[in-house]
């Protein structure tokens, strides 16, 4: 994995990972350590936000054992957690030919039962891309300002971009553009 650019960095946290606040210390830190063997990449969430239009890569876990009772369970470890940023990019639409052009509506007939209904162009830092049509759905990605989408149909207050992908069709966040 590369961590270069200009607003890629490393972040840390401090945490306590403590059994009285209902978390089994040992069980998180091993699904810490299988996300730093095998490289797993995420979007960091602080509250309910996006920390970064990237996601972030766990790179080096340090921990202390700070309580453990006399039956050997342990009760709360400290730990620090270093990540580094992990550019995400987000496809964008493409300039196609006539002849391609074609070949995607003959080929692609799954996607192409709705017809591309126009774009839209993020105009703040950044949108949740989700898996179905609310906030409640899951979090697949983020669009970053100045990115254009393809919207195949809009379903309430928001627009489909095809498999499966939802985003807001809020005119605070993007604006559209239909075809002509």
């Amino acid at each position: 994995m590369e961590f270069d650019g200009p607003e890629v960095d490393p972040i840390t946290f401090d945490m306590v990972l403590r059994a009285d606040l209902g978390v089994n210390p040992i069980k998180e830190l091993d699904k810490w350590r299988d996300y730093v063997r095998k490289g797993k990449r995420a979007v960091l969430i602080i509250g309910n936000r996006p920390f970064s239009n990237n996601a972030f890569v766990i790179t080096k876990i340090n921990e202390t054992y700070k309580n453990i009772d006399n039956r050997g369970n342990v009760l709360s470890i400290e730990v620090t957690v270093d990540m580094m940023e992990y550019p995400i990019t987000i496809k964008t639409t493409k300039k196609t030919t006539q002849n391609t052009a074609k070949k995607a509506t003959a080929s692609n007939s799954s996607n192409t039962s709705k017809k591309k209904s126009g774009t839209i162009t993020i105009t703040v830092q950044s949108v949740n891309i989700r898996n179905g049509p609310g906030t409640s759905y899951k979090i697949l990605g983020i669009a970053s300002k100045n990115n254009t989408l393809t919207v195949y149909e809009k379903k309430g207050d928001w627009y489909h971009l095809g498999s499966g992908k939802y985003i807001t069709a809020s005119t605070k966040y993007s604006t559209f553009k239909g075809v002509s």
